[in-house]
């Protein structure tokens, strides 16, 4: 509860300095980088706030409150982002535009950056959690079946848009885009096998686990499979029995 008073109070306190600033400026609050980089923080805030409320999950503030902090830490800390109010350039001379298109695509940036945060704890509890096995090399490596034929293909149809390999090889705009798109497929692929394979070896090198954890674990849901089927055989015996005797 007091991490999301603080939340909301720092909120209130952004909210307000936009306020001033926009009062003085008589412009939507995204004229510049550091406008618009401390706009994302608290638009980020605010949907995590809202979510934290909708949810009671403590994962969507806490995602927000990290981003919005590296948002206003980057905005009062990098030289290049001007903090002054100064004439804008003609092109933005709309608060029309400014406020229905500059500031909802700025605004935007927000849920991508909560993704980021969110994705960004997902990945801690992901490598650091228990699990009931380690999988093999084989397992993880599996995406490279289709990867690397993939990937090879791709990389054929580019150098043959490209005229590489000869120029009766070279095709139009769907072929070039197709082969694009089997490169990036096929190049995705084999980084997902190895991140995970070198990841694995990792785990395994810097942070083996006991080797009767996986027994004990398999032995813990097989009882309480068991427990779970005994349970409602004699639910159905007791049941049974009270059919009968009625």
């Amino acid at each position: 509860m007091a991490g999301v008073l603080a939340l909301a109070t720092g909120i209130g306190l952004e909210v307000f300095g936009f306020a001033m600033r926009v009062l003085i400026s008589q412009w939507a609050p995204v004229t510049n980088m550091y406008e618009t980089v401390i706009w994302v923080a608290l638009v980020t805030a605010v949907l995590g706030l809202v979510f934290e409320l909708i949810y009671r999950r403590t994962f969507a503030a806490l995602a927000a409150s990290g981003v919005a902090l590296l948002g206003t830490v980057l905005a009062a800390k990098v030289p290049l982002w001007d903090t002054n109010i100064k004439t804008l350039e003609p092109v933005l001379r709309s608060n029309y535009w400014l406020t229905i298109h500059v500031l909802t695509e700025v605004s935007s940036y927000a849920a991508f950056a909560l993704a980021m945060g969110l994705g960004l704890i997902a990945v801690m509890y992901y490598l650091t959690a228990t699990y009931k096995r380690s999988p093999s090399y084989l397992e993880l490596a599996k995406p490279l079946v289709p990867g690397v034929p993939l990937l090879a293909l791709g990389t054929a149809g580019l150098a043959a848009s490209y005229g590489y390999l000869g120029s009766e090889w070279v095709g139009g705009s769907l072929f070039f885009y197709t082969a694009l798109a089997l490169w990036v497929g096929g190049f995705m692929l084999p980084i997902m096998a190895v991140v995970a394979m070198l990841g694995e070896f990792v785990n395994r090198t810097f942070f083996p686990v006991p080797a009767d954890l996986d027994e004990a674990a398999i032995a813990g849901d097989q009882s309480a499979s068991e427990a779970s089927s005994g349970s409602a055989h004699a639910a159905g015996i007791g049941a049974a029995s009270r059919a009968g005797g009625i």
